[in-house]
Order: structure tokens, then C-alpha cells, then sequence
């Protein structure tokens, strides 16, 4: 999660990538990596698997919407 004033970009990426290979269990072949940021994203398509920004974020923690 990057909550600064600039958007995720690569120096941001190499950086996710490092520390999530350090994570237990994480496979980077078959895990995906998400990125949360306050000010967007600088990425080219592909280069993740999910990009969520603020209302991503507060879209998940509301109640389920009823039919």
C-alpha cells in the first residue's frame, strides 16, 4: 500500500516485488500482487494484477448492497 502524494510507479514495483518474495509461502509464479495507492498509478497494464485506489478501499469495507 502506497498512501504518498505520488503515484505507484516502477521504482515502487521492484520494491513490492523484493519485499513480497520475503513474505512466507509467497510463490511469485503463481502469486499475485495488488497495489493500493492513494495518488494512482504509473504502471503499464500487466504489470499487476490488481490496482485499487481510495474508494477501492472504502467500497470494501461497505455492507453488501441489497437486489
Amino acid at each position: 500500500m502506497k498512501w504518498l502524494r505520488t503515484a505507484f510507479d516502477d521504482h515502487d514495483l521492484r520494491r513490492l516485488r523484493a519485499d513480497a518474495a520475503q513474505v512466507p509461502g509467497f510463490e511469485p509464479a503463481t502469486g499475485g500482487l495488488l497495489v493500493v495507492s492513494r495518488a494512482g498509478c504509473d504502471l503499464r497494464r500487466g504489470q499487476v494484477d490488481v490496482v485499487w485506489g481510495p474508494a477501492d478501499v472504502v467500497d470494501a469495507h461497505l455492507p453488501p448492497r441489497r437486489p
